[in-house]
């Protein structure tokens, strides 16, 4: 029985306890057994405050190779652009990890992540109006609660992804209104705005569903692309059909070659047991084009050649 309506704003101090709650014991049960798992907290060190072009971060003036952590905005501009290194000091630090609700309910409509991230912290772009998201392939650690609370509607996900930590984008949908339980943990969406995710490399080692809200990518009808590849047909471990719960769709590469001559095609993603878009007519100064030729190779399943080079 639904007992409250809330807006789409921060967790009420109850709800965002009962999370925390859920999120410890999920994380203590997988340290259990495996040993430490990435994810695990490291020990601590000791940090400096600082800020840079609009951004408020922490350093470590004795560990600059740990890069900084980005701790909150300062600017009105909603489109934002997080910077690849910060200054503190005159040294440039990288910026490798995006604090805990470093930038929660600021009203950001897109946001541009850089490819030294590697952690993303627990609420870090929540309770947003973000429509759309690429995650870098630097990235290996999404937290909990990290997107969600916005109106995506797509996600493409990195290379190096890792670990997708519960209701990591969970709670996207029009309207935001969503209903909780009186133990706060059971949540409602009416209707989901998130419907694809697109996995550019291997399948994460970690990622939850089955949880509700609390799964991954929520409890929504959520398609999952990933490079066939990677499907688990190929490789220990890959994609699965469903993944997680989740639909999935393999997807192939339908590459152009024309030996060289012409101006290049450019590299089809392709559902598998579809038809890729025929290409336009390639231009050459030195030879005429008469038609493609369709050829099959191991993992390079379509490849189309000028006629008078075979």
């Amino acid at each position: 029985m639904l007992t409250h309506a809330v807006t789409n704003t921060r967790p009420d101090g109850r709800i965002r306890r009962s999370l925390i709650r859920l999120a410890s014991v999920l994380t203590a049960s997988l340290l259990v057994g495996a040993g430490s798992l990435a994810f695990a907290a490291p020990a601590h060190a000791a940090t400096t405050p600082g800020a840079d072009a609009g951004f408020t971060f922490t350093y470590d003036p004795a560990d600059v190779l740990a890069g900084a952590t980005v701790t909150g905005y300062t600017l009105t501009d909603l489109n934002v652009v997080i910077p690849e290194t910060v200054a503190a000091g005159g040294v440039s630090y990288d910026v490798t990890l995006i604090g805990e609700n470093a930038f929660e309910a600021t009203g950001l409509t897109s946001v541009s992540i850089p490819n030294t991230v590697v952690t993303i912290g627990y609420a870090a772009f929540a309770s947003n109006a973000l429509t759309e998201l690429t995650i870098p392939d630097s990235v290996t650690t999404i937290g909990m609660s990290a997107f969600a609370r916005n109106v995506l509607r797509s996600v493409s996900i990195g290379s190096s992804i890792a670990i997708i930590m519960p209701g990591a984008f969970s709670a996207n949908y029009p309207g935001s209104a969503w209903a909780v339980d009186p133990d706060g943990l059971g949540f409602t969406a009416q209707t989901a705005t998130l419907t694809n995710v697109v996995f550019t490399g291997a399948a994460p080692s970690i990622a939850f569903k089955g949880l509700g809200i609390m799964s991954s990518f929520g409890p929504f009808d959520v398609l999952v692309s990933y490079p066939l590849a990677f499907g688990a047909t190929h490789v220990a471990g890959g994609y699965t059909s469903p993944w997680e719960g989740y639909r999935t769709q393999a997807m192939a590469a339908v590459n152009f070659s024309l030996n060289g001559f012409g101006n290049p095609v450019v590299t089809q993603s392709v559902a598998v047991g579809t038809t890729a878009d025929e290409p336009d007519v390639p231009l050459s100064a030195t030879h005429t084009f008469r038609g493609l030729v369709r050829g099959c190779h191991p993992r390079d399943p379509v490849r189309l050649r000028h006629p008078d080079h075979t």
